[in-house]
């Protein structure tokens, strides 16, 4: 059972009940098929799961759902790098060479990021040629 993309009344997003009689959870899709599609599902998993799915919108167009899945996927790529460059900053804490003393943990991160794009550019740039 499908209803409209437009929803956007808190009345049309009340909460459901599945076929275990608990409430059911929210989500929002990220796969490639139906990227972005909100929808409802029994809170329980696996065989214990009554099967309850109930998409609240309508299928996106395909680009829409590619687009939205590909940015997931770059948001978590984003998210491992700055993970580790906050490492290379923790681990930065013992240097006492003034100009980091002066920086902030996000303007050295900025910087790092900024490096590591120079040398990935580096690297295509030299591959071509």
């Amino acid at each position: 059972m499908s209803t409209s993309s437009s929803i956007s009344s808190p009345e049309e997003l009340q909460s459901r009940t599945c076929k275990c009689g608990f409430m059911a959870r929210y989500f929002t899709a990220t796969t490639l098929e139906n990227g972005g599609r909100r929808f409802y599902r029994c809170r329980r998993l696996g065989s214990n799961s009554c099967g309850y799915w109930n998409w609240i919108d309508d299928k996106s167009p395909r680009h829409v759902s590619t687009m939205i899945h590909n940015q997931k996927v770059e948001l978590g790529s984003i998210r491992k790098e700055r993970n580790h460059l906050k490492k290379i900053v923790e681990d930065m804490d013992g240097i006492e060479h003034s100009y980091l003393k002066d920086m902030t943990v996000d303007e050295i991160l900025i910087s790092l990021l900024a490096v590591s794009w120079v040398i990935i550019v580096g690297f295509v740039a030299a591959k071509m040629m």
